[in-house]
């Protein structure tokens, strides 16, 4: 392969990818926390279902302050107001909606598909076979944008992000006994059950990167609004789980209400916007690579917290090899976009 323009990138956005790179990735290891005190409380399908709800509530919120924008100053573009990541860009324009087929099919995949799925791989298997298995996704999706040209990098990228695959994957398997962060003691009785669930996780949540970032090249208006009915066909299947689990005996305590609230709205609500912006301007392998850092993040952190064993040599050497490797296609990225 050889060089060219992620999708989306342009000029003079390289100090905002590399800002929203490192939010995505506090935000994201802040929900490894979030969920595992909701889960406490409550069972999965209604915390599943619950953050879901929160999250569509935010959205909605979000884009009804775009829309207002739009019709108090007719700028289609003005929904930056709501969305910090959004420019004024005419050529926001340009790219037309989402057919609804490619809008239901985002949403079955990437919110409904993706939830159930890793949710069932844990159930099943235990948190370490899926965490395994999810670290090959930037491989993947570096595949599938090589199919279906979507996208080229340069080969220095293709190799960090195979590199850092690797070194992570070789983080999360040498990991000492009980030190997945709170998640001892969940499932791992049927393991090649869960590896299928978390195999159909990983690609369902692969192939969404790539469709979304095909869906909305060029976009740069609000991503509120583009999103919401993604997340809200997607959670409809959740809330009919969560129905069932409640008909069945269920309830969430009222601190696992809260919970899911700071988690839909505070932390899942920012996560969806910054994750489609970083996805349309440096391209879905991008964005699927900085998940990466967040297993070796909340390592880190759970063993300062004293609540894991202290990795060993091996860990912390294959820690530190993966996050070179990413910061080279962070670096290389960063400066296509600035």
């Amino acid at each position: 392969m050889t060089a060219a323009e992620p999708p989306g990138a342009g000029p003079r956005h390289g100090p905002a990818l590399l800002l929203s790179s490192l939010a995505l990735v506090l935000l994201l290891a802040s929900t490894w926390i979030l969920v595992a005190v909701a889960l406490q409380d409550a069972p999965v399908p209604l915390v599943s279902a619950g953050r879901s709800i929160f999250v569509v509530m935010g959205l909605g919120v979000l884009a009804a302050l775009a829309s207002r924008g739009r019709r108090a100053d007719g700028d289609p573009s003005s929904g930056a107001l709501s969305d910090p990541a959004a420019t004024s860009d005419p050529a926001a324009t340009a790219v037309p909606e989402m057919p609804a087929r490619t809008t239901v099919l985002l949403a079955l995949a990437g919110v409904t598909g993706y939830t159930i799925a890793s949710t069932a791989a844990i159930a099943l298997a235990g948190p370490d076979m899926p965490a395994l298995i999810l670290t090959l996704g930037p491989a993947v999706v570096l595949a599938m944008e090589a199919a279906s040209g979507a996208g080229r990098a340069h080969r220095r990228e293709i190799a960090a992000t195979l590199a850092a695959v690797a070194a992570t994957a070789l983080y999360v398997a040498a990991r000492p006994d009980g030190g997945h962060g709170g998640g001892a003691g969940v499932g791992g009785e049927h393991p090649v059950a869960g590896a299928a669930c978390a195999l159909a996780a990983m690609l369902l949540i692969s192939w969404y990167g790539v469709a979304f970032a095909r869906a909305n090249r060029g976009f740069r208006g609000s991503m509120a609004r583009r999103i919401l009915p993604i997340h809200g066909i997607g959670v409809v299947p959740l809330m009919l789980w969560a129905l069932l689990a409640m008909l069945g005996g269920d309830r969430l305590t009222l601190r696992a209400l809260l919970v899911l609230v700071a988690l839909g709205i505070v932390v899942y609500v920012p996560v969806y916007l910054l994750q489609a912006r970083i996805i349309v301007r440096a391209g879905a392998t991008f964005n699927a690579l900085l998940g990466l850092a967040v297993p070796i993040l909340v390592g880190v952190v759970s063993t300062l917290l004293g609540m894991t064993a202290p990795p060993g040599l091996l860990q912390w050497c294959a820690g530190l090899a993966a996050l070179a490797a990413m910061g080279v296609v962070v670096i290389s990225r960063t400066r296509a976009s600035g």
